[in-house]
């Protein structure tokens, strides 16, 4: 009885902890660093009543990790948010939902891995 518990066990634990890994970095998201490029496209966001909320912005980038791999990403800004070309981003991007959040950074602020990308860019 005791050898059928050890391996219901240990085979729960081969389960659980991948799932686990998996759901962690899906909630929490991948940190990526790009440098704004060309506006890709724009649009005016409406409300449900069809009401002009503003003008929203997509930009498509390639951002980098900690370890310098690259993701192409696109990034809709919020209403009204314009990027300004040339500049650094922080995106946290969810392979489900896309991104999750973004901020200005200053090219100090971005891993050395990532830097050697973006530095080629300039």
């Amino acid at each position: 009885m005791k050898t059928r518990t050890w391996v219901g066990l240990i085979i729960g634990l081969l389960i659980i902890i991948p799932a686990a890994i998996f759901g962690y970095s899906e909630f929490h998201g991948q940190t990526y660093y790009a440098q704004v490029g060309n506006l890709h496209n724009s649009y005016t966001e409406k409300s449900d009543s069809g009401k002009a909320m503003g003008k929203v912005y997509v930009y498509k980038m390639t951002g980098y990790d900690k370890v310098g791999k690259a993701k192409a990403l696109t990034v809709t800004s919020m209403v009204g948010v314009k990027f300004t070309k040339g500049h650094y981003v922080k995106i946290v991007w969810s392979e489900n939902k896309g991104v999750k959040s973004y901020a200005r950074v200053q090219w100090r602020e971005i891993p050395k891995a990532a830097r050697t990308h973006l530095s080629t860019m300039n």
